[in-house]
């Protein structure tokens, strides 16, 4: 009898110290699901703000190289007498019109009194006063861009609402604006918020395909640890039960 209850008592430790084996597993689970959820979203808004970053600092090189071109054409203007500035200057929009880059990007030019001097796409917005040209959220996006180009020297972003080339719909922009001083004109260029979300979603698309197959091997690694405590729990039982009736017969 003593022994009988020894090897229950045993059985008892055993399933006991099973259950809290079992319960640290699905704790651990949920721990290692949440912590990987919450690396995937914070790596996603890192990853949103870096590419914003990069975009900004290439939309900024590509509107240095811009000016670089315009200063060209005003050293050898410089060098001229002043009626040949004019020539010049078409020259250099002529050159500026035609550059293109990646799928829509294009250069314009606007002065500090608001007026457009050059855009390649919106031609009929040439020579035009776009003081109060507003954007569809209201934004006067033309004092915003002079107002940025004349407070910062080394330039900046503007957001605003603008369509994209052969679009009719506005949809949000941001540009980098600066000021060609010597010509006071405002060299501005920019890239479209849907391009950047679309990258944003195909990597946040990535990664939960990544998270479910992170939960699809947890999940099979949970039910194996299950299967086993089952197996090992029955076999303990089993063998408790056969020496229970051993002892009872002897």
């Amino acid at each position: 009898m003593t022994s009988t209850i020894s090897v229950s008592v045993k059985t008892k430790i055993i399933v006991v110290s099973i259950l809290i084996i079992f319960f640290i597993a699905i704790a651990s689970l949920i721990g290692t699901i949440f912590t990987i959820d919450t690396i995937n979203n914070s790596t996603i808004d890192e990853y949103k703000t870096d590419i914003y970053d990069k975009k900004k600092k290439e939309l900024e090189n590509y509107v240095q190289i811009a000016i670089n071109t315009i200063n060209y054409f005003y050293i050898q203007s410089q060098k001229q007498n002043a009626k040949s500035t004019d020539i010049y200057k078409k020259q250099a929009l002529e050159l500026i019109t035609k550059i293109r880059y990646s799928k829509n990007g294009y250069f314009w030019v606007n002065n500090s009194k608001h007026i457009m001097i050059m855009h390649p796409i919106l031609k009929n917005l040439n020579s035009k006063d776009l003081t109060n040209m507003k954007d569809k959220e209201g934004n006067f996006m033309f004092k915003d861009i002079v107002f940025l180009a004349n407070q910062k020297k080394e330039g900046g972003v503007v957001m605003y609402m603008w369509p994209k080339p052969n679009e009719k719909l506005a949809k949000e922009k941001f540009s980098y604006v600066k000021k060609f001083e010597p010509w006071d004109w405002i060299v501005g260029t920019g890239a479209y918020l849907d391009e950047v979300d679309a990258k944003v979603a195909k990597m946040k698309k990535n990664s939960e395909e990544s998270f479910e197959i992170v939960i699809l091997i947890c999940s099979i690694i949970f039910v194996i640890v299950l299967i086993i405590i089952s197996l090992m729990t029955l076999a303990l039982s089993t063998k408790r039960d056969k020496k229970s009736t051993k002892e009872e017969y002897e």
